[in-house]
């Protein structure tokens, strides 16, 4: 199995080794390194909404300590709301990439099998 680090690195030679079994890759190269760049992209969002999440959580512990409870209260569930807004953007940016996988994956098993 290929490796999304070399498929990038040398899209050309790839393409070219599967058109000798008669498949035209260059679609489906170009589909797989978007689809990685998202993956990258929703790792991002996720790590930063982690790093929000433990410097929020940290800044709700003083606000604890201070006897801020109101404001604690408060930046908790501003932290609430951003995290789902997040889930659910991640979310549907992770099931369009899974349609697009499985698009290129039944486009080129149908190529597959009608050598």
């Amino acid at each position: 199995m290929l490796q999304i680090s070399f498929i990038r690195d040398n899209q050309q030679l790839v393409i070219d080794r599967l058109a000798v079994k008669n498949y035209q890759a260059g679609k489906s190269i170009e589909e797989l390194i978007n689809l990685d760049n998202l993956r990258k992209s929703s790792q991002r969002t996720l790590d930063d909404t982690l790093a929000r999440s433990n410097q929020i959580a940290k800044e709700v512990g003083q606000l604890f300590k201070q006897g801020k409870k109101q404001e604690a209260e408060k930046a908790k569930e501003e932290l609430k709301l951003a995290d789902q807004f997040d889930t659910v953007v991640v979310n549907h940016q992770l099931d369009q990439a899974k349609k697009t996988t499985l698009q290129i994956v039944t486009s080129f098993l149908e190529g597959s099998n009608e050598n």
